[in-house]
């Protein structure tokens, strides 16, 4: 049994639909019912973006971008130091300016995410960047690489928001949680993987004259723009572009009905305001900044951090590996109270899980806003917010307190705690507009049902269900 299409046209199918165990019977809502043949198609269209068109050049792009941004990080104990005549509060900058140049650029690329194709925007972003790591390894002192750092942040800076977009745009509802999820634990992945690579870089130092961070800088800088011409021609930002059939372009529109994205390229201000007026946005960006000063500072002085516990350059490297796997919170504990090195070596490891707040986070934001200026004004909010953090996080890490940083580690602690408590008021406020929903749903006139091929906010829609 194939779709009836004209039936397809006119059923609407709510934002909701793959929310919580709602009733959906209640609003008065057909969904379209899909015959197994159609089901197949789907399974198989779903199969290809996430093994060939979608997810396998975004989890890449998450670990050549985790790669670049740990570039310096690596390098700390490789001699970029010594070589560029660095002391720590120059180095702490270097990890602070390419934060300035992320946030410089959130503006104006929150208006080409809306304005250009998504896949040869990245493209042309990770290209650009590429080069500008490569030619990083030609520094000679704190200017040079405070330049090379600010460009790497202005390009590399379209990178999480697009990717967050793309899959809002292509995936459902209730596929997002677990693409978003795959893309910040290939963040881990690339934390392993990038360790390793940075031991076996570590050892080629003096070939061709050349030392090891430089080699670093050239290795990943080639990689990445290979990379970029790749994603360029292969990176879908519309999953009818890979459309074989009618049966396959009538599933994929039945997919952005129930994604809640309409893809306009209009900028509609009104729901920037409406944005600005919500009280979960605040807490969100609140959330972001506090969150990000301990990635802000990890990201630049783990490896220094590993050394001062005692250990060599390369093994201060290797030692980087299992970051990332357990409790951010208990990490920062540990390395403050524990006096034995190997026991906050843990500590340090544990710094890392905040990203797993960090996944549901963005991806409450793609399932829970409606409306495509919405969304992207979201996104790139979030963004702004992490980056301000990010910025400030290496600036906690004062010298004088090397190499344990006691002073930054109860400030990262007392900032996890009120990201904690910055989510719970948004759980409350999404949770509260919930209930007042359900309540008019069942008691009110459902005839005017939402029509999501319109770009309308999940405010302006008024039978929008959170998940929660």
């Amino acid at each position: 049994m194939e779709i009836n299409k004209e039936k397809f046209d006119n059923d609407t199918v709510t934002p909701y639909q793959n929310s919580l165990d709602f009733d959906v019977e209640l609003c008065s809502i057909v969904k379209p019912e899909l015959s197994d043949d159609m089901m197949k198609i789907e399974k198989n269209l779903v199969k290809r973006l996430d093994y060939i068109y979608v997810m396998p050049c975004l989890c890449m792009l998450v670990i050549i971008q985790f790669f670049d941004k740990s570039a310096l990080n690596y390098s700390s104990v490789l001699g970029i130091k010594e070589d560029n005549d660095l002391d720590d509060t120059q180095f702490g900058w270097l990890g602070s300016i390419f934060f300035i140049g992320y946030l410089f650029y959130q503006i104006p690329n929150a208006y080409f995410v809306q304005k250009l194709n998504l896949g040869r925007y990245l493209g042309t972003l990770i290209l650009t960047w590429g080069t500008i790591l490569g030619l990083t390894s030609i520094s000679k002192n704190f200017a040079h690489l405070a330049v090379f750092r600010f460009l790497l942040g202005v390009f590399e800076a379209g990178v999480f928001p697009c990717s967050v977009m793309l899959i809002s745009k292509v995936y459902r509802r209730k596929e997002q949680a677990a693409r978003i999820g795959t893309l910040y634990f290939t963040g881990g992945v690339a934390m392993t993987v990038g360790g390793i690579l940075s031991y076996g870089i570590g050892h080629m130092d003096g070939i061709a004259g050349m030392k090891a961070w430089q080699w670093v800088m050239i290795i990943l800088g080639c990689a990445t723009v290979i990379f970029g011409v790749v994603c360029f021609f292969l990176l879908i930002d519309d999953a009818n572009h890979i459309s074989k059939s009618d049966d396959e372009h009538t599933i994929i529109r039945l997919r952005i009905k129930d994604n809640a994205v309409v893809v306009t390229r209009k900028i509609n201000y009104s729901q920037i305001m409406e944005a600005l007026k919500e009280s979960r946005f605040y807490c969100f960006a609140a959330f972001s900044f506090f969150v990000s000063l301990q990635n802000g500072a990890l990201s630049v002085f783990s490896s220094i951090i590993t050394q001062g516990f005692g250990y060599s350059n390369l093994n201060a490297i290797l030692l980087s590996i299992p970051s990332g796997v357990m409790d951010s919170t208990l990490g920062l504990l540990l390395l403050l109270i524990i006096p034995v090195h190997q026991a906050k070596l843990v500590g340090l490891y544990m710094c890392w899980s905040y990203i797993a707040a960090v996944t549901m986070v963005m991806t409450s934001i793609s399932n829970n806003i409606s409306g495509y200026t919405k969304k992207v004004f979201y996104n790139c909010a979030i963004i702004f917010f992490g980056t301000v953090g990010n910025f400030l996080g290496p600036q906690l890490m004062v010298s004088s307190q090397k190499p344990l940083y006691i002073g930054g580690m109860v400030c990262y602690m007392v900032s996890n705690i009120l990201s904690i408590v910055l989510l719970l008021i948004a759980r409350y406020f999404m949770s509260q507009s919930n209930k007042e929903r359900e309540k008019n749903i069942l008691i009110e006139d459902t005839s005017e049902i939402y029509d999501n091929t319109l770009d309308m906010t999940d405010r302006e829609t008024s039978n929008f269900i959170y998940k929660l």
